[in-house]
C-alpha cells in the first residue's frame, strides 16, 4: 500500500509567503489608490497662492417674488479691488444653516466681475432665513489648475 503524504513543511510555508505578499501587495493597491484621490480632492480644496482682493460689500436674501416656493434670492455686491478680471463661473458659494453642515451651491456660468467693478450676485438659496453663515470662495487657475482662494465669509439678513 501506498503511504500518504502530505503536503511538506517548506512547500507550506513557500505557499503562505506568496499568499501573504499577494495580500499586502493587493491591500497597498488599493490604500495606495485611495491615498491618490484623496490627495486630488484636498489639493482642489487647498487655498491658491494668489491674493484676492475682493470684498463683500452688502448681502441679505428676500422672497423669490417670480416664483414663489422655489426658495429665496440671496444677494450680495462683490467689489474688485484689483486688477483681475474673474470670468464666467469663478466663485463657490456655501452655505451653512444653523442645523446642518456647509451645503455648496452651484453659481451661473454668466458670473463674471471685471477689474476694479462692483457687481451684485442673485442665487436662489431654500430657507435662506436659516443662514448661520455664507462663504464667498474665489475659483482661481493657478499653474494651469483650478484652485480656491481664501473664501469670504459674511451673513446675510433679511433685505
Amino acid at each position: 500500500m501506498m503511504e500518504k503524504r502530505g503536503v511538506s513543511t517548506i512547500i507550506t510555508v513557500v505557499l503562505l509567503i506568496l499568499i501573504s505578499i499577494t495580500a499586502i501587495s493587493v491591500v497597498y493597491i488599493v490604500v495606495k489608490g485611495v491615498i491618490i484621490n484623496s490627495k486630488e480632492n484636498v489639493e482642489q480644496e487647498v487655498t491658491c497662492l494668489t491674493e484676492v482682493d475682493l470684498e463683500i460689500i452688502s448681502s441679505c436674501y428676500q422672497v423669490n417674488l417670480a416664483n414663489p416656493g422655489s426658495g429665496e434670492i440671496l444677494k450680495f455686491t462683490v467689489s474688485n479691488k484689483n486688477n483681475v478680471n474673474y470670468g464666467p463661473d469663478f466663485f463657490l458659494l456655501r452655505v451653512k444653516r444653523t442645523e446642518e453642515n456647509f451645503v455648496e451651491i452651484p453659481t451661473s456660468s454668466n458670473s463674471e466681475l471685471k477689474a476694479m467693478e462692483t457687481n451684485e450676485f442673485f442665487i436662489t438659496v431654500d430657507r435662506a432665513n436659516k443662514i448661520g453663515e455664507a462663504v464667498f470662495i474665489p475659483k482661481l487657475e493657478e499653474n494651469g489648475k483650478e484652485c480656491y482662494a481664501q473664501g469670504i465669509s459674511f451673513n446675510p439678513t433679511e433685505c
